[in-house]
């Protein structure tokens, strides 16, 4: 209703399209008939080629580190429905993705909020994660670069709450689908930093701008979490 001049502020939407090259592959790929069920985890050659991308990070990523998903969206349920059972609590950050709690609940564990506030750059404190976390917790999910409030880790803070979940015992969520969009520094993983007990989200949407081909995939250093993360992801 509003028009096609109002900016939305409501949705990860880029205002451009995906590359050509991407679109031709597409195209070409429907009209040679590849248009039936893929494996459960994805094919092999994109799990592969993803893998790759990382092993900068994480040297010892295959394809079986990989499983696509029908968005971040997907992976995102996938990982709680693996790691949650009823009355376990995950932490997560506050501003959130609207998904993060539901998601949580969903799966009958217990959402914890910690603060990401503005005056620490919406970067949690270590102070104000073990205030919160107890024997129920079993993962923490970071967001960063985060949505909605664009915060971004330095190596030192990445550090520092990884030793917090380590410390803890913790699982790692980490939610890097906005990684490539980020301006004044450059983008800080959490993976290959040392901590194998961790899987990463992420998202075709935001890094090509396919947010309708609905293109995700998860990744995990921990082999174990992969087989149930592809089997969840049957759902």
């Amino acid at each position: 209703m509003a028009g096609d001049d109002a900016v939305q502020f409501g949705l990860g939407e880029p205002d451009f399209q995906p590359p050509a090259v991407a679109i031709e592959a597409f195209t070409r790929a429907m009209s040679d008939g590849r248009n039936k069920y893929t494996s459960t985890a994805g094919i092999p050659p994109l799990r592969e080629k993803i893998a790759e991308l990382w092993q900068h990070l994480s040297p010892d990523l295959d394809g079986s580190s990989v499983c696509i998903t029908m968005s971040g969206t997907n992976a995102l349920l996938d990982v709680f429905l693996a790691l949650v059972n009823p009355g376990d609590k995950v932490m997560i950050p506050e501003p959130y993705f609207p998904l993060y709690p539901p998601d949580v609940v969903l799966c009958g564990g217990e959402p914890t909020f910690y603060p990401c506030k503005f005056e620490n750059g919406f970067v949690p404190t270590i102070e104000d994660l073990e205030s919160l976390v107890d024997d129920s917790t079993v993962a923490i999910l970071y967001n960063f670069p985060g949505n909605p409030t664009g915060g971004n880790v330095s190596e030192e803070q990445r550090d520092e709450l990884i030793e917090f979940a380590r410390s803890n015992d913790l699982w790692l969520i980490s939610d890097e689908v906005y990684d490539r969009i980020v301006y004044d520094n450059p983008h800080v993983s959490f993976l290959g930093a040392g901590y194998e007990k961790m899987v990463m989200i992420q998202s075709f949407s935001k890094t090509f701008a396919m947010t309708g081909w609905r293109i995700g995939y998860l990744l995990s250093p921990d082999p174990d979490l992969m087989r149930e993360l592809t089997r969840c992801s049957t759902t």
